[in-house]
């Protein structure tokens, strides 16, 4: 079990180098999220939080109630980044999840949707994506695995 810390606290680590798990706005969407990323002002909605890292890296980590199923989920989210240009060159999940991952003109994208419960019992969707330069993909692909394996939801404050 993840114990939640305070922004302030996790933001003063994320500068210092050291991953820590993170858990944000009203669904308490939990997240660890590697260092060097600075938190951006939240939604007026609170359903999430946007880092960036000065490089031309983007994570996106947030909630929302479950509206569809998770394979229509996953299509609106394929057809979103091949609206855009992208091309998803991989793809897997299972009976709570999935990935989509590629490319859209000159960055990487990676998304992961899971479905769980909130700690007040609500069922819900926790996302996370991030975007990076193709060229920096030595840098942030090997950052990939803990992001994803820390998605999930946790109980803040």
């Amino acid at each position: 079990m993840r114990v939640p810390v305070p922004i302030c606290l996790c933001l003063a680590i994320l500068a210092a180098g050291t991953a820590v798990a993170q858990t944000f706005g009203r669904f308490a969407v939990e997240a660890e999220l590697p260092p060097g990323f600075a938190m951006a002002p939240p939604p007026e909605n609170d359903d999430g939080r946007s880092f960036i890292d000065g490089q031309g890296a983007e994570i996106r980590v947030w909630g929302r109630y479950i509206l569809d199923t998770l394979s229509e989920d996953e299509a609106a989210m394929r057809t979103f980044y091949e609206t855009l240009g992208g091309e998803v060159t991989y793809r897997a999940g299972g009976q709570d999840w999935y990935v989509l991952s590629g490319f859209l003109g000159q960055e990487v994208f990676y998304a992961r949707v899971e479905d769980g419960e909130t700690c007040v019992g609500e069922h819900a969707r926790a996302s996370v994506q991030m975007r990076y330069p193709v060229e920096e993909r030595a840098r942030y692909d090997p950052l990939i695995a803990t992001l994803s394996a820390s998605l999930g939801f946790g109980c803040a404050g």
